[in-house]
């Protein structure tokens, strides 16, 4: 088995096919310029093309149900003949498919390949390498049902990318850059949010100076030691009423004693007659309540003499921390802490300042890293497609730009004339066909006489064979019925 690689360019000369899809059975040469197929629809027009690409393309490219119905067998022989030059001059590619007898439904299938007279180990890779990707003209030139430019220029690309061999999905790619550039927007509005949070705060504010702690520890020393001269100057003043007090009660107490005493002595006297005796007996008892009054009075005098000592011991005491004016001492200190308050409000306020602007500028430098990201991630998708168009092998006038629109000789591609599109879509299909020069055109009878004749010339100058099939009998084309050619 031959493991030779192809090194010419083919060109299909015969085809031959047995109950393939609606084809019962035919054998057709094929000349350089290609062939058209006509025939009313269901003769098996599309038959004859699905042969073609069944032959070549792998499990992809095989029909749903390519056996024709009533039919447990079909298969489908290709010769292909290389150019002046080329390596193998011919190639042979034939394609058998059998029923399953359990299951209707199904079928197995099989390919050979042969090099002149070798046949080949690996069938389908040796296809693969020759065929290219296939793109229809037509379809290219004119995207069915789509009227604006940009979804018909969405769907040219889809047809170029979607036939490379490594299968580039534009739907994927498509939905996969919507979700990164909507993440690059609501990244650069929170971009802009951070900017104006930072702008509107302006210049951020020197850091403040310290507060020294220790004035305020200093006041309050001293407005505690005034309240306590002031607390020691209450204390004694009560001490003394009290004091007063008590020697008042007492001192009442014992004249209101002695005088209730003395009347009733005088009234006792007069009444017994004993004047002098009850006078003198009163005068007795007076001087031992007088001396009962002295003794009170000696004692609440030394008390009170006890409890100054006490109040002078105290304020000796506070003496050793002057304090000439506690009530001037205390407004001082409270003036002082007051300013202390102040300062260090002020002093809070200065810091959180500092805070949020420290914020914003951190807020600023995430969204910005965030942007700047997703900004990454658009721009590498971007060129990942780019880079995709840009192996694809565009004709002359040709070009897909960065914004995906597809210009023909400067102007958008829809801008020219239905005949300019369709000659740049022969050379667009042209470019991707590969070694294997064939392109084939389903519903070819949208085109009207003048786009057929046009795509022919464009197929000359590309050096490719064109497959149309149509409806109407033209001339030069062969014609197919139910199944089989018609002379």
């Amino acid at each position: 088995m031959s493991e030779r690689e192809p090194d010419g360019v083919y060109r299909a000369v015969e085809l031959r096919v047995s109950n393939v899809k609606r084809i019962r059975a035919i054998a057709l040469t094929i000349p350089p310029e290609g062939v058209t197929i006509s025939g009313r629809n269901g003769q098996g027009k599309s038959s004859i093309l699905d042969s073609i690409a069944a032959a070549l393309g792998g499990g992809s490219a095989q029909p749903e149900r390519p056996i024709r119905d009533g039919e447990n067998e079909a298969w489908v022989t290709l010769t292909l003949d290389a150019e002046p030059g080329g390596t193998p001059t011919r190639i042979v590619v034939d394609r058998s498919y059998r029923r399953d007898e359990s299951d209707a439904t199904k079928y197995a299938s099989g390919v050979t390949v042969r090099y002149d007279d070798e046949t080949i180990r690996r069938p389908q890779s040796a296809l693969d390498a020759l065929r290219g990707a296939t793109v229809d003209p037509r379809a290219w030139a004119d995207p069915p049902g789509l009227t604006k430019p940009d979804a018909r220029d969405r769907a040219r690309l889809k047809l170029l990318v979607g036939s490379l061999k490594d299968g580039f999905d534009l739907d994927a790619h498509a939905r996969q850059r919507d979700v990164l550039a909507d993440r690059r927007l609501r990244a650069g509005r929170d971009k802009r949010a951070a900017e104006a949070v930072r702008d509107e705060l302006g210049a951020e504010p020197p850091h403040p100076p310290e507060i020294d702690a220790a004035g305020w520890h200093a006041a309050q020393d001293r407005r505690a030691k005034a309240e306590a001269v002031v607390a020691e100057w209450k204390l004694r003043e009560r001490e003394r009423v009290v004091r007063i007090d008590k020697a008042t009660d007492a001192e009442v107490r014992a004249v209101s004693f002695e005088t209730g005493q003395r009347v009733s002595l005088e009234a006792e006297a007069k009444r017994k007659g004993e004047l002098r005796e009850a006078l003198a007996a009163s005068e007795r008892a007076c001087g031992r309540w007088q001396k009962s009054l002295d003794d009170a009075t000696n004692a609440w005098q030394a008390a009170s003499y006890e409890a100054e000592k006490a109040c002078d011991a105290r304020a000796a005491a506070l003496a050793s921390d002057p304090c000439p004016d506690p009530a001037e001492e205390i407004a001082r200190a409270e003036r002082a802490l007051e300013e202390w308050a102040d300062a260090s409000k002020a002093r809070e306020l200065v810091l959180d300042e500092r805070r949020r602007h420290r914020e914003a500028g951190s807020a600023v430098v995430q969204t910005e890293k965030a942007w700047r990201s997703a900004e990454d991630l658009v721009a590498e998708i971007d060129e990942r497609l780019m880079a995709v168009i840009a192996a694809l092998p565009m004709p002359r006038g040709v070009e897909i730009t960065p914004e995906l629109r597809i210009m023909l000789d400067g102007v958008p591609i829809d801008q020219a004339s239905a005949a300019e599109r369709l000659r740049a879509s022969v050379g667009v299909a042209a470019g991707l066909c590969g070694r294997l020069r064939l392109l084939w055109i389903h519903e070819g009878a949208l085109l009207d006489a003048d786009s057929r004749n046009a795509l022919a010339e464009a197929a000359e100058r590309a050096g490719v064979q064109l497959f149309v099939e149509v409806v109407e009998r033209v001339e030069g084309a062969v014609v197919i019925e139910d199944g089989e050619l018609v002379d």
